[in-house]
């Protein structure tokens, strides 16, 4: 059913509200396409992280995006992250693009993620004008919690995000909340960097070049996320890349 936009408070100003996204590649594909991505590019399924199923991920790879349960496990990760982090430093381009996910954003992380992915390759991708060349270009200069706060009041990008999670949304995207979250990972400068929203700053995963980028993050899931809960199996991997033939 369709559903005007929410506020998660009043005032003309407030927050808008982003419902929880399912992990549904053409759903993705339609909501990045309307934001400026060209249609040549999509939101392709990776069956698997063995090579020969990575194999059929239609090549050149520019970004991947991960799904994964909000376990403690993984909070636990993330906090062991931004200890060393802080401790030791890490090689951030000044051109990444990054936001923060602070809690007025809600459940947008899906979306959050396709943002990362094309904001670090809109050159590559191609992006035409539209909700998030605008984005990109205002928020140009902010820091990651400007950008946040202003993604929490672009109504652009709320409007698509809007019109096709209530394509591929579930009870759990209506009531708010999915007990997953989405991550993203792509290239530049010669390192792969993890981009999570919610962690508030980017991660420096090592080396890659651009052509090992989908072998790669298969690594740093196995060993980040899979082999830290063996048990786990509700694990979502996409990859943004050319439509397939």
């Amino acid at each position: 059913k369709e559903t005007s936009p929410k506020k998660m408070a009043q005032g003309a100003d407030a927050p808008l509200q982003f419902l929880g996204m399912e992990s549904n590649p053409d759903v993705m594909t339609k909501l990045v396409g309307e934001l400026g991505l060209p249609a040549k590019w999509s939101v392709n399924e990776v069956f698997g992280l063995e090579p020969d199923l990575l194999s059929f991920v239609p090549a050149p790879t520019v970004a991947v995006i991960l799904l994964f349960p909000s376990k403690p496990v993984f909070k636990e990760c993330k906090a062991q992250q931004k200890k060393k982090i802080d401790d030791e430093g890490q090689k951030v381009p000044d051109n990444l693009f990054f936001l923060k996910q602070g809690s007025t954003l809600g459940d947008a992380c899906g979306t959050i993620a396709l943002i990362h992915s094309v904001a670090n390759n809109v050159e590559k991708l191609g992006l035409a004008d539209g909700p998030l060349k605008d984005f990109i270009e205002k928020t140009k200069g902010m820091d990651p919690i400007a950008r946040g706060e202003a993604l929490a009041r672009d109504t652009g990008i709320h409007a698509a995000h809007s019109k096709f999670v209530q394509q591929g949304q579930t009870s759990t995207a209506e009531e708010g909340g999915t007990g997953h979250h989405f991550t993203s990972f792509t290239v530049l400068d010669g390192d792969l960097f993890e981009l999570d929203g919610s962690k508030g700053f980017p991660v420096n995963r090592g080396p890659c070049g651009e052509g090992d980028l989908l072998i790669r993050t298969a690594e740093v899931i196995r060993k980040e996320w899979m082999d830290k809960d063996p048990e786990e199996v509700h694990f979502c991997i996409m990859a943004i890349g050319p439509q397939p033939e």
